[in-house]
Formats: C-alpha cells, structure tokens, sequence
C-alpha cells in the first residue's frame, strides 16, 4: 500500500468510527428505558460475576471507572450515570435500565467493528477490533459492575418493603 492509500484508509476509518458512535449513542438513546425492565440473555449478570464484584477483585474497577467519559453529555435527553442524582426506588430503577441501555450500544459498537472488512485489508480489520476492545470493553465492564451492585441492593430494598 502506498502511503496515500494508507492516508486515505485513516481519514475513511476514522470517520467510520466517528459516525458509529454517534449513531449508535443517538439512536439507542430513543429506546425507551421501558424496554429494558429486565435483563435479557446478553446482560443478565452471571454467577460467576458476584453481583460485579468480580471486576473490583480482578480489575480494581472502582479505582479507573471515573476515568471513562459519560456519553449521555453529548447526546441530547441522555442519562447521565456518573454520579447518583437520586436515591429514590424509581430513579434507581431507571439507572439499572440505563445501565443496561449503555451495555447494549457499547456491544453494537463493538462488533460494528466487523463492518471494517467491506474495506480494509485483513490487518487493519484486526487493528479496528483491538481499538474496539480498548474504547468499548472498559465501559461495559462498568455497566456491569454497576449494575451487579445496584440489583442487589433494590433486590435488598424490595424485601425490605415486602
């Protein structure tokens, strides 16, 4: 490849990148939180995960997940997650739902990086798939973590009324 074609594969995949995430951000955005009252297959929090403590004892989660950006800043009627703003049951509820929101868009965000194969060669596609690592899996990972703690404690909240 010539230095050209190069030049030209990093303007094109950058501006690829760029219009996945807004688009994705945007339009998962207008998902109602409504339709995501319950974990599904892909988000269930898993056993073997304790509730997310898993990432704080393996990844030391609490000391970094300050460090990543809040997309809901950027795009407009988003939920910001970076701090509690409520401590009431339906607020709480809702950020479990974001939670699950944000965890669905960073995996299509993820695995959009397989688009990069209608044009690119073999080796920047699996440059693409690390960049998608580095930039979504942190997040995710967040989302999980967050919302293991958080559906323990209304779990706890719920018997508590009960």
């Amino acid at each position: 490849m010539s230095g050209a074609e190069i030049a030209l594969l990093i303007v094109v995949n950058t501006a690829a990148w760029l219009t996945i995430h807004i688009a994705c951000a945007w339009l998962g955005s207008r998902i109602p939180l409504s339709q995501f009252h319950a974990s599904g297959p892909l988000l269930r929090i898993r056993p073997w995960e304790s509730d997310g403590q898993i990432y704080q004892r393996a990844l030391r989660v609490k000391i970094w997940k300050e460090l990543l950006p809040d997309g809901a800043k950027w795009i407009q009627g988003g939920f910001e997650k970076k701090r509690l703003a409520s401590r009431e049951p339906d607020y709480l509820r809702d950020f479990l739902r974001e939670t699950r929101r944000a965890e669905l868009i960073h995996w299509v965000v993820f695995w959009s990086a397989a688009l990069f194969y209608f044009w690119n060669p073999a080796w920047v596609v699996k440059w693409m798939f690390l960049y998608s690592a580095i930039v979504n899996l942190p997040c995710i990972i967040v989302q999980r973590y967050n919302r293991g703690r958080f559906e323990r404690i209304m779990e706890r909240c719920d018997e508590i009324q009960s």
